[in-house]
């Protein structure tokens, strides 16, 4: 620019300014492409600043979204004016001087108009807009100080994060667009901490409050969109230019920012759907890049704790913290054990379950009357179960008498020297209490089992057959398919005569029995070694403080 023929822009008075606004698209472009032209155009920087601020007044949105792009289309142009003042002598310097600081006036301003845009409830065109408006000044002053404006950035996420509304869309956009750099990602994530900090302990204890749900979900609207990479490309890219501190592209810097975010999000109460998302993004997402795993055990536990399907969830990374992090539970069984209620065999993540309780009972220091309470409780499910349930619970059975022999006197008690049984008159195991150690189900015998017997399933009748061969001489059961199992999978095999045909079972209520290990609905499949998948190891050999009293650690019988 040739700074001789600069000229102070001409200063509007209120009036003059609101009647001069742009009513129609083509008059923002006109100003857009005035102020590009030559510094004499530079005066429709005020008008298009102007019809910014009209937003609260029911404006066209079409036409606030073109003067937003055309005002950052003109400041990026004249970007070498909206830096530091340069020290020259002479009119020239003083005539260029002017309009730098003039330049430089409304440059600032134009950051001002930027966050009522974040902050306002009307299209979130607007706000998508206003973000992207946003994060080019950010790199655009990097270009002059050398250094991340974390006052505009801390700014504007206040805004998009606000409590007052949900904002899912510009969030959406920010995580997509901007989140893949690391400088933005490092001080996004510590402006998150601060955030949460500011309202740590409210809403327990308390149904929350629609500002809370929604400063939750804006939040994890950004978290759950983060995926944690430390490869050398993902630490490299950068927003800015800026000179970065030492932590913002290394591994550990950003390892810490990431695990001081999610702590400090986990210790606000969550909406049940939040949580839930959680609970399934946590052993594989979250935890495996925190610095220390062992901060979560708050966390899972309250979510354990709680019963219900949030136990069901938080049970697999609760098992990682106590298998490789050597957390201590010692109540952790008795709350396993409460947590088999009929309508387990109903929710969407019982194969999940399953598969974790199964690794949970494999233990040889396990002792018997534990292992007897979980085989009497699941063959009392059963009995309420629907056909795949039962089966599926029958199997379980199965693979924990197989597993654990002190445990087959719940089938075959041995006679007494003078021929007389130690079965006691009626069923002394207690269904109502919550503690393995004191239902007597060792005491007790598996009687459940001739009732389903006589179940009206032919699968059920078959399963019921596995604890009649001798010595349990079958291999374990697969679990798992009868997991997935449902009503109608069953009622499709019924209907089709290949399928039954296949299966040696003719009517769907034949009572005819083949045998044990054939390939039926949940029998087939892979083997319990197939469980080092996904690096689940085949053994779980709990620490002896799972136990309140160390002598429960010896088997009884």
């Amino acid at each position: 620019f040739r700074l001789a023929s600069c000229a102070m822009p001409r200063q509007r008075t209120a009036t003059a300014a609101a009647s001069a606004l742009p009513s129609s698209r083509a008059a923002v472009v006109a100003l857009e492409q005035q102020a590009l032209a030559s510094l004499q155009g530079v005066n429709g920087i005020v008008d298009l600043l102007q019809l910014c601020h009209t937003v609260d007044a029911d404006p066209d949105v079409e036409l606030v979204y073109l003067a937003l792009q055309a005002c950052l289309r003109i400041f990026t142009h004249y970007q070498p004016w909206t830096g530091p003042h340069s020290s020259e002598d002479g009119a020239a310097q003083s005539a260029a001087g002017s309009v730098q600081r003039w330049l430089q006036q409304q440059y600032h301003h134009f950051t001002h108009v930027v966050l009522p845009l974040l902050l306002q409830h009307g299209p979130p065109e607007l706000q998508i807009g206003a973000c992207s408006a946003g994060m080019a000044l950010l790199q655009q002053g990097s270009h002059h100080s050398k250094r991340l404006d974390t006052h505009l950035l801390a700014q504007m996420l206040r805004a998009m994060l606000d409590d007052s509304d949900d904002r899912e869309d510009v969030l959406s956009e920010f995580s997509s667009q901007y989140l893949g750099y690391a400088d933005v990602r490092y001080f996004t994530l510590g402006c998150i901490v601060k955030l949460c900090t500011q309202r740590k302990g409210s809403g327990h204890g308390r149904p929350l409050t629609s500002r809370e749900t929604n400063f939750a979900n804006n939040v994890y609207g950004i978290l759950n969109a983060l995926t944690f990479e430390d490869g050398a490309e993902a630490l490299s890219a950068m927003w800015t230019r800026a000179d970065q501190d030492s932590s913002v592209n290394s591994v550990k810097g950003q390892r810490k920012a990431f695990s001081d975010c999610w702590l400090a999000f986990l210790s606000l109460p969550c909406p049940w759907d939040i949580l839930k998302s959680v609970l399934l993004r946590m052993e594989e997402d979250i935890m495996p890049h925190l610095t220390n795993p062992r901060l979560l055990i708050d966390f899972l536990t309250d979510a354990y704790n709680a019963g219900g399907v949030a136990a069901l969830l938080s049970l697999h990374s609760l098992f990682t913290l106590i298998h490789r992090h050597h957390l201590d539970y010692p109540h952790f069984y008795e709350r396993l054990y409460v947590l088999l209620q009929p309508e387990l065999l109903f929710v969407k993540y019982r194969g999940r379950f399953f598969k974790l309780l199964s690794l949970f009972l494999t233990s040889s220091h396990l002792p018997a009357y534990l292992v007897a309470a979980f085989a009497k409780r699941l063959v009392r499910l059963a009995l309420l179960a629907p056909p795949a349930g039962a089966c599926l619970c029958i199997r379980f059975v199965y693979n924990l008498l197989k597993r654990h022999p002190t445990c087959k006197r719940l089938i075959h008690r041995p006679l007494k020297a003078d021929g007389s049984s130690e079965q006691s008159a009626g069923d002394v195991f207690d269904p109502q209490e919550q503690d393995p150690a004191r239902c007597r189900a060792l005491e007790s015998s598996l009687w459940e089992l001739e009732a389903l017997e006589q179940h009206y399933y032919p699968a059920v009748r078959r399963a019921v057959q596995l604890l009649r061969t001798p010595a349990l001489q079958r291999p374990e059961q697969e679990v798992e398919k009868a997991a997935a199992m449902t009503y109608d999978r069953l009622f499709e095999r019924e209907m089709n005569p290949r399928q039954r045909a296949a299966k040696q079972d003719k009517t769907a209520l034949s009572h005819k029995r083949k045998p044990a290990d054939s390939a039926d609905m949940d029998a087939e499949g892979a083997h319990p070694e197939q469980h080092e998948q996904h690096g689940v190891p085949l053994t779980f050999e709990p620490p002896l403080a799972f136990y309140d009293d160390s002598s429960r650690v010896m088997a009884v019988d």
